[in-house]
């Protein structure tokens, strides 16, 4: 039973630790095996080795002979192993989305909220890719607060000149 105890303690460090720090298996070691493809992460090798022990410890615990608990262990531990290996593809395929960056910002529509004065700043509200941000706004004329608004320059990641949008602006919000 030592031995179970021993597999699993490991398996669910190892895997504790990849969750905390990430996958610390050397890509290349896991690349080499074909197919492979986050099926031998260190998250499902961590949760495979984890039940397999904790699950063969619990059977020889409960009275069960060694090689019941040896299988019991491996079914466990290969349920387990894939379930960690369908979360590490499905996270790995996940498509990363870029910040915002200040040339999004140009041409974006939105609506003042804070009047913006002549020669100050105000805060208009714009959506830019799906997201809403605030900003802080200047504008060549005074602007009231709901006036309909498009970005004109970015002066910097958090303020923007507008000017007021014309009917023809398509892009109104």
């Amino acid at each position: 039973m030592v031995v179970f105890f021993v597999i699993g303690g490991v398996g669910v460090g190892v895997l504790l630790l990849s969750l905390l720090a990430g996958d610390v298996l050397p890509h290349h070691l896991l690349d080499a095996v074909e197919g492979a493809d986050g099926y031998l992460s260190t998250a499902a090798l961590g949760g495979f080795a984890g039940a397999l022990g904790l699950g063969g410890a619990t059977t020889l615990a409960a009275g069960g002979p060694t090689w019941l608990a040896v299988t019991v262990g491996v079914v466990i531990g290969l349920a387990v192993g894939a379930g960690a290996a369908a979360l590490v593809r499905s996270l790995r395929r996940e498509p990363v989305q870029r910040g915002v960056s200040t040339g999004d910002l140009v041409g974006a529509a939105g609506t003042v909220v804070s009047p913006i004065p002549s020669g100050g700043y105000g805060e208009v509200s714009v959506t830019v890719r799906g997201a809403r941000r605030k900003l802080s706004a200047l504008a060549d004329l005074p602007l009231g607060a709901g006036a309909a608004v498009l970005v004109t320059h970015a002066l910097s990641a958090n303020a923007v000149r507008v000017a007021r949008a014309t009917p023809q602006d398509a892009r109104l919000p």
